[in-house]
This record gives C-alpha cells, structure tokens and sequence, in this order.
C-alpha cells in the first residue's frame, strides 16, 4: 500500500474549490423554486451547471441534464486526480447501481438502458456486455456473486426486493474492502460511518413494521466502524427503547434525537441522518488540500444531484415550493 502526499493534491485541490463555490446551495434552489415556468426552471439549473448545448432541454427531458454533468464531473476529475484508486471506490457504488438495473431488466426481459448510471468503474456498455456474456474476468468476484445470489435469491423468493438487500450488503462489503486495502484511511473510516447510520434505521424500520431479528440479519451490512453485526442482530431480539437509548450515548446520538419511540416519526431520522453524513462532508471540504477535498467535493456533488432531482420532479408533479424546500438536503454548504 503505497502512502499519498497532500502536496500531490495541491492543484487538483485549488480547482475543486473553485468548482465548489458554483455547487447549488440554498440561495441557488430558492430562485429555481421561484420560477414561474417549469421551462425556467431548468433553464436556470442548465445555466448554474454549466450546460454547453445549445437548446436548453423540456422539463421532462432533465434527466439529460444530470447525465451531462455527472460525465462532466467523473471525467474532469480521472483526468486530473493524481490516484484514480479514490475515484474507483466511490464509482463501486454506480457498478452496483447498474448491476441491480441490469438483473431486473435480465427478469423482466426489458431494456436495461434507461436504469444505467453513468460514471461506473466500468462503462454502461462494458458492465452490458460482461453481464450478457456472464464474462468473469470483466465482472470481478464482488459483482459476480452479486449477480449469481441475488438471482438465485429472487429464483427461490420471488421477491424483487431481495435483489436489493443482495445487492446493498455485496456493494457495501466490496466498497468497504477496497476502502480498507487504499491508503485513504479517511475513506474507510466515511463508509464505515455509513454502514453504522445504515444499519441503525435499518433496525429501527424493521422494528417499526414487527420484524424479527431473523429478518433484520439478512440485510444487516458488515463492515460499520462502531457496531458489528453480533452486535446490531443482539438489538434486533430485544425492545426498541433499548437500543435507540444505547445509540443517545454513542458518536451517533445526533441521529436519533428527537425520536420518539412512543409516537415514531421515520422521517425525523432520515433528515437526522442526512445531516450527520453532511456533516462529515463538510469536515472533508475543509480540508486545505489533499485528497479528503477530493472525496468531500464527490459526496457534495452527489448532494447537489439528489437535491435537482427532488426540485425538478416537485415542480413536475405540482408539488409546493416550501413541502420541497422540506426535502432538500443542504447541510453539504
């Protein structure tokens, strides 16, 4: 394992705060959600992106716009970050997105093209092709067993959402290997933070809806910094109070505050949970340089995608501006 230097970091980190100040940010949703027109709209968004064509395209059509920009922004960053090994570990997370697409388009017989994420390891056509011919030396064995037991999982269940629990527990075991075998410790420590939040409202759902701790250990994801799956499994058989008054007194007492378990409100912890990771990418943006500005610039322009998609597909379906302004995520300013 070969150890990084800051200094080699130095420019691509001078460019990527550059490229932060025009993130879109609270004042920047504001003035889409006040436009009169849907058509405005994602004039405005195409404007503060950057978009280069030269006829904006129909609000129906913005998809086009996120797809321009996440290419954008993975080959910008390929070109010029030092170590493609940090992009490869946060790009995992896109072959999984693609690999689930490409079993439930294989069960349903339909075209996989409109579900495939842009920004993979591998390209849209690549990881087609290897899944098509099943070839195992393009899919590595993480993706391989991902593919053959979320198959095999559906076969017996019938049950589309274990492609889903498959998929989730390979994909984060996979990220958190290739994390913990990179000389970016900061990264390791990130996703294994996101395993824990992960977990938590997993268990806290399934607790919710009367699961028992059989269920809960079969999406439980290995690999969390503080909790191990023992551990997490040993909570699920025991009442709810219990836990969430074990986790008041751990790093992640944030996530639960304001929870109650006599009158739950989920939605209070997934704003909670949001916050917490935002929180995390904040830390890593303030980095002067480096490859945590690297990592916080990824995380944040993901925030910034998952935010125009809210904005967009509200105004769409006639939603008001300030129920939208509620589900935006903004803690990554």
């Amino acid at each position: 394992m070969s150890r990084y230097k800051d200094t080699d970091y130095l420019n691509i980190s001078m460019r990527i705060k550059y490229l932060e100040a025009r993130l879109m940010g609270t004042e920047a949703f504001g003035r889409v959600l006040s436009c009169k027109t849907p058509e405005e709209a994602v004039a405005l968004i195409c404007d503060r992106l950057g978009f280069d064509g030269t006829v904006y395209p129909t609000p129906f059509e913005f998809e086009s716009v996120i797809d321009s920009e996440e290419k954008k922004v993975s080959e910008f960053l390929r070109k010029n970050v030092p170590d493609t090994e940090l992009i490869d570990i946060f790009d995992i997370r896109r072959d999984f997105m693609n690999i689930r697409a490409l079993i439930k388009a294989d069960i349903r017989n339909i075209s996989p093209d409109p579900m495939l994420v842009f920004g993979g390891t591998l390209t849209k056509d690549g990881i087609k092709k290897a899944f098509r011919e099943r070839d195992e030396k393009a899919l590595n064995g993480y993706f391989m067993s991902a593919v053959k037991t979320s198959q095999q999982a559906f076969v017996q269940t019938a049950d589309p959402q274990k492609i889903d629990t498959v998929c989730d527990r390979i994909c984060f075991e996979c990220l958190k290997n290739a994390a913990d075998s990179s000389p970016f410790g900061f990264v390791s420590d990130f996703f294994g933070t996101r395993i824990d939040i992960i977990n938590i409202l997993s268990l806290i759902r399934q607790s919710l809806m009367g699961k028992d701790s059989g269920f809960f250990s079969e999406t439980v994801l290995a690999g969390g910094r503080l909790f191990s799956e023992k551990q997490l499994i040993s909570f699920a058989s025991r009442p709810l109070q219990e836990f969430t008054e074990y986790i008041s007194h751990t790093e992640y007492a944030d996530v639960t505050s304001g929870f109650d378990v006599s009158s739950p409100d989920p939605s209070v912890l997934e704003k909670n949970a949001d916050k917490f990771v935002c929180k995390l990418v904040r830390q890593l943006r303030k980095t002067p340089f480096g490859p945590q500005v690297v990592a916080g610039y990824i995380l944040a322009k993901e925030y910034e995608i998952k935010n125009i998609r809210i904005v967009m597909s509200g105004i769409l379906s006639g939603q008001d501006s300030e129920a939208i302004k509620e589900r935006l995520r903004l803690g990554y300013e």
